[in-house]
């Protein structure tokens, strides 16, 4: 038996385990700071209070960022599992993974786009920016999202109201579409095939942005399209720190994972990754995120250490925060809207606020865990090649 970072490889024909102890706990911090921005921005929008991002406009990104973390986070963690499974098998089982991930994302995907088009109006009923029955093109964008492109929704605007961060799903799914045949396919060439990638899809980015300006399109709609529509880049970001971790390349293991480097990423590079992130190119933050990463799951000496009861729970449900989160958020501004006067705009409205959005989220998501996404998750055990904790 061999074991590197977590991995362990039994070499008779049972299944390998993987073992990344802390990233349920980066999980449950990146979805606070989802939820969070997107708390600040929807205050200003329905209650008129001043947003956090006025008074410290660093703070705007936090969200952007964290979804990027995400995205990172995520080409790791699979390309992790899809390279000890052909490790251990000998093959990726292409079937087993679309049903792992089918089980895993599109109940509650699908569930959240129902309530989008059917409970999310009736919080501010004829109001065109948060009722979707007072929006033009509504069926066009219904069947993009339904079809797993809701990227691609978000240069039809607007925005589905309460379905508009399932972008990032759908961006998550493309990208499980494609990366078990590239990863068994390329096995062996797998870090060239992933320079090419981001190479590839920055070259890509600039030439659309290119062509987009000389089009007169908006500046936002040429950000959008370039670095949104696929941000496949982070997770190629993601998975050469995989092949690194799963190959044992110890040169650059030990670089990343030296003390030194390690103090750099959490006192100086992160707290920088948000000043200056308009002057920072992606694959840097990337770079930065996907360091974090290996630090936390891969490090028995790490400074930060996220793999305790609290962490674990909190992390577990990380994904039900991610996707109920505009619903409790704006079924609570609903509630607050006509006490918005005598309540103020001080620190009773933000008390009030806070408790309301991050309680409330935190219980719905654990209730959908316990209630509705559990069935499923037990189903996806049967598909299961590896095991892993935090499970893929």
């Amino acid at each position: 038996m061999g074991e590197i970072a977590g991995i362990t490889r039994p070499g008779d024909g049972r299944a390998g385990k993987l073992h990344l102890p802390g990233l349920n706990g980066l999980r449950f911090y990146a979805a606070l700071l989802v939820v969070v921005s997107h708390l600040e921005v929807a205050k200003h929008q329905v209650l008129g209070v001043t947003s956090l991002f006025d008074r410290l406009p660093i703070a705007l990104d936090v969200g952007s960022l964290a979804v990027r973390f995400f995205f990172v986070l995520s080409g790791f963690l699979i390309t992790l599992l899809l390279l000890v499974e052909h490790d251990v098998a000998g093959t990726i089982a292409v079937g087993r993974f679309y049903a792992r991930r089918a089980l895993r994302i599109l109940p509650l995907y699908y569930l959240i786009l129902l309530l989008a088009f059917t409970v999310f109006p009736h919080f501010f009923p004829g109001d065109p920016l948060h009722d979707i029955r007072a929006q033009p093109r509504a069926l066009a964008r219904l069947l993009l999202y339904a079809s797993f492109l809701p990227n691609v929704g978000l240069v039809v605007p607007p925005i589905v109201p309460g379905a508009g961060h399932l972008w990032s799903i759908g961006v998550e799914e493309q990208f499980y579409w494609i990366w078990p045949a590239v990863v068994r396919s390329f096995r062996d060439r797998l870090p060239t095939v992933l320079i090419v990638i981001l190479v590839g899809k920055m070259v890509a980015a600039a030439a659309v942005t290119a062509w987009l300006a000389s089009s007169g399109a908006h500046p936002g709609l040429r950000a959008v399209w370039a670095w949104t529509a696929f941000p496949i880049e982070h997770m190629a970001i993601g998975a050469l720190g995989a092949e690194a971790v799963f190959s044992a390349r110890t040169s650059w293991l030990r670089v990343a994972l030296h003390p030194w480097t390690e103090r750099a990423i959490w006192f100086v590079l992160l707290p920088a990754v948000f000043p200056i992130r308009v002057a920072m190119p992606t694959v840097a933050i990337g770079a930065i995120f996907l360091v974090a990463i290996l630090n936390v799951a891969c490090n028995p000496r790490s400074l930060v250490r996220l793999d305790d009861r609290f962490h674990r729970a909190a992390g577990e449900i990380s994904y039900g925060v991610y996707m109920f989160h505009p619903f409790v958020l704006y079924a609570v501004l609903a509630a607050l809207r006509p006490s918005r006067e005598w309540m103020g705009g001080g620190a009773m409205l933000h008390a009030v606020l806070y408790a309301s959005v991050l309680g409330l989220t935190y219980a719905v998501a654990w209730l959908s865990r316990r209630t509705f996404e559990d069935w499923f998750l037990r189903h996806k055990e049967r598909f299961a090649v590896v095991q892993s904790s935090p499970a893929g």
